[in-house]
């Protein structure tokens, strides 16, 4: 099933995949502008639980990223309202500024 946020963008979480390259998980999404992808690395997932990255399995990332798919939604459709774009990388600054 498809996320869409109250904002009117929509994430396709059967399009998620690991990101060895960035270490994230990598998700697509689309909005009125178009598609865009969005990169959540490890240290975001390991903020919305306040643990380092370094303490995060990428199995527990996954984890993760199940979990508070409602709230990974809340910040890639903040992060694409401050600044639109066609990728959108979420990091342990951006989990921490929404607290």
């Amino acid at each position: 099933m498809n996320h869409r946020p109250a904002g009117g963008i929509e994430i396709f979480p059967a399009t998620a995949g690991w990101a060895t390259d960035e270490d994230g998980i990598r998700v697509q999404g689309r909005s009125a502008e178009g598609p865009f992808t969005v990169l959540i690395t490890r240290a975001g997932l390991a903020a919305l639980v306040g643990r380092d990255r370094c303490e995060l399995s990428a199995s527990m990332a996954w984890t993760l990223f199940e979990r508070f798919s409602a709230k990974i939604a809340a910040l890639i459709e903040r992060e694409h309202a401050a600044r639109p774009a066609s990728s959108i990388r979420i990091d342990y600054a951006d989990v921490e500024r929404v607290g």
